[in-house]
């Protein structure tokens, strides 16, 4: 007589990947099919006598007429059991109770940021890449915070690795030494740079004394103002100043480009101004002249008046009367100032 046997098989497990499970054993006899009981082994299945003496994996096995197979999930979450009052492994997220083996206790109760767990003490993989997973010994594996392993990391694969900063105001480093990934603060690798993505590749400078500045394929760096632009103590990048240093003016020359002229080789005598056509401060063999509305240059004090001559430092007085009159406060060797009168 023919006899066929038929069973569905699948493969998991826990913590290995792989466990052996096989449902619905069926024996048939030419048209038709009896079945030993769910959760059954099919080595330890009788056929004559339909009779079960062992079960598969998920399964505990009570003695009777033809032998009983009860899957653990009579103790909740419970993935492998020898009997109804003993679960030995759970489903992912819980281990078993050691203190009555009849029950399953989530991980992360007892284990701080813990996904999955083989006991209380032993952890196996951590909530995020926030954490670490780190064998004590002894049994003893637990879930740590990234940035208490490497300063300023905020995702990590080990307690020397790490993947990620807490912001882009560092970068991974890695040391060829000690085989290890951590994050430098960006001016380390950057002189004056604020935001990087990597030690060789800046994206914001420390403050607008510095610009951008592409030196080759994946690199930028931080480049001084005055560097390219002459005189200039603030910019946005190469052409374009904000504010020049004393005795420079910002003068505009194209488009988006700004650049900074010296106030004295425009106006002769002018130590400081505020555009090429208005001097505020004038060398000390200089006074300032009003030429015009928002206008004022700087006059020789030699010649500044017929009797001045042999004036070397001259300045602007007011008189008695209010009004303001040039008078001459040093004169050249051999010579007197006389007070104007």
């Amino acid at each position: 007589m023919a006899i066929k046997i038929v069973f569905l098989t699948l493969f998991y497990h826990k913590k290995d990947g792989l466990f052996l499970i096989k449902v619905g054993v069926l024996f048939c006899l030419v048209t038709n099919c009896f079945s030993c009981v769910t959760g059954c082994n099919p080595s330890a299945c009788n056929i004559s006598a339909n009779n079960c003496t062992a079960c598969i994996g998920g399964y505990y096995f009570t003695p009777s007429t033809h032998g009983t197979c009860t899957h653990c999930n009579v103790m909740p979450r419970c993935l492998l059991c020898l009997n109804q009052t003993s679960c030995i492994d759970c489903q992912f997220s819980y281990y078993p109770n050691s203190s009555d083996n009849s029950s399953c206790l989530q991980c992360s109760y007892i284990l701080n940021n813990c996904t999955d767990c083989i006991n209380s003490t032993y952890c196996i993989s951590c909530s995020s890449t926030s954490f670490y997973l780190y064998d004590y010994g002894n049994s003893t594996a637990l879930c740590n915070l990234c940035s208490t392993a490497i300063l300023n990391c905020s995702k990590c694969s080990s307690d020397i690795i790490c993947t990620d900063c807490t912001s882009t105001q560092y970068y991974l480093d890695s040391m060829t030494q000690t085989g290890s990934i951590i994050c430098t603060v960006c001016s380390v690798g950057i002189l004056n740079c604020f935001n990087c993505t990597n030690g060789t590749y800046c994206l914001y400078c420390n403050s607008t004394k510095y610009y951008l500045n592409n030196y080759g394929v994946g690199k930028e760096n931080c480049t001084i103002c005055s560097t390219s632009l002459f005189g200039c103590v603030d910019c946005t990048n190469s052409t374009y100043c904000l504010s020049c240093m004393a005795s420079y003016f910002l003068y505009s020359n194209g488009y988006l480009t700004r650049i900074c002229s010296s106030c004295k080789a425009i106006m002769p005598g002018c130590s400081d101004c505020l555009n090429q056509t208005y001097c505020t401060v004038c060398d000390l063999t200089f006074y300032l002249k009003i030429i015009g509305v928002n206008a004022q240059s700087c006059g020789s004090c030699w010649n500044a008046l017929p009797n001045f001559t042999n004036c070397l430092y001259c300045q602007n007085v007011t008189s008695a009367a209010n009004i303001s009159v040039l008078s001459c406060t040093f004169c050249a060797v051999n010579y007197v100032a006389i007070p104007n009168n």
